[in-house]
């Protein structure tokens, strides 16, 4: 403490105490020591508080939509209001007060201190994007999110329309606040259409003979048999024949056991039958040996008589 011109403190050394009002003995020495004696007097003085040492925080972190009371500060450090909010994502600054132990006799210290807002995630758990099944009705189908999207999200769809059987993948992708909360991932969900089963009538009334292929008995439009080569037999008989409908794409065929009705042949039908294979066989046998003549295989007045009636 500084005094005027010829005053000096008794003891200089002598520490100035707590803050508040002190006093202490200093002396005056006149110019006239001859004529004067020195003088002993004992001075007021005010002793201020002084500001106390301390260290800034540093790397403090914290999450979009917190506020200042959430990020914690070391000791004798608070925030001047701590219910602020932290702000935007990114580098951020605030008001703290440093309150030293001491504080009879140092001040309390007000530091605008960084601190670094993270982004935040958006809440998506209940939010579901399932597969869906469906049997083809001829209507257009599409899939949707079941749940409450957070506040400010929205979703759009990629090729979430489809009519015909088969199958489609649709993602659902979200859009948020990208400067506050970090990106949200894409869901992807399977949309089936099954075949539908067709309309169709079964065929009545069918009939053939014992020993008739399937494949010799007419069936309605789009109806066929499953094993054409099959043989009639017995009474009564029982083949499969599928439909086949014209839209294969979007209904399934089906497989139907049909009855027919077997019918035996006349007596006059049984010879008709005989007699025109006996004569069939003699025309094929004739032919075998016109060709076989022709060709110099076999040689004789009897095959030079008959070749030219079955050339």
């Amino acid at each position: 403490i500084a005094l005027p011109v010829n005053w000096e403190w008794e003891n200089a050394e002598q520490s100035v105490g707590n803050a508040g009002t002190r006093s202490a003995f200093a002396v005056f020495t006149p110019a006239d020591t001859e004529n004067y004696n020195t003088v002993r007097a004992e001075i007021t003085f005010t002793v201020e508080k002084a500001t106390p040492a301390y260290e800034v925080p540093a790397g403090l972190t914290a999450t979009y939509g917190q506020t200042l009371a959430d990020i914690a500060l070391p000791v004798n450090w608070e925030w001047e209001n701590a219910e602020q909010s932290v702000g935007n994502a990114g580098t951020r600054t605030a008001f703290a007060v440093f309150t030293p132990a001491d504080t009879e006799n140092y001040n309390s210290v007000r530091v605008q201190i960084a601190y670094s807002v993270e982004k935040a995630h958006y809440d998506m758990s209940g939010v579901t994007f399932e597969d869906a099944e469906y049997t083809y009705d001829g209507q257009e189908k599409k899939l949707e999110i079941e749940g409450a999207l957070p506040a400010g999200v929205s979703v759009a769809y990629s090729e979430n329309r489809r009519t015909d059987a088969g199958e489609l993948t649709v993602t659902a992708t979200f859009t948020g606040d990208a400067e506050n909360y970090e990106a949200i991932a894409p869901m992807s969900a399977t949309l089936r259409i099954g075949k539908a089963r067709p309309e169709y009538t079964v065929p009545e009334g069918l009939s053939a003979h014992r020993g008739q292929e399937l494949c010799e008995i007419a069936l309605p439009d789009g109806w066929s048999w499953k094993d054409g080569a099959q043989t009639v037999s017995g009474e009564t008989f029982s083949a499969t024949a599928v439909y086949t409908p014209s839209d294969t794409q979007n209904y399934n065929t089906v497989e139907m056991l049909l009855t027919i009705g077997v019918e035996s042949l006349s007596q006059g039908a049984v010879i008709g039958i005989s007699v025109g294979s006996v004569l069939g066989a003699v025309l094929i046998a004739y032919g075998v040996l016109a060709l076989l003549y022709k060709k110099g295989i076999v040689h004789g007045t009897f095959f030079a008589k008959i070749y030219p009636f079955i050339r």
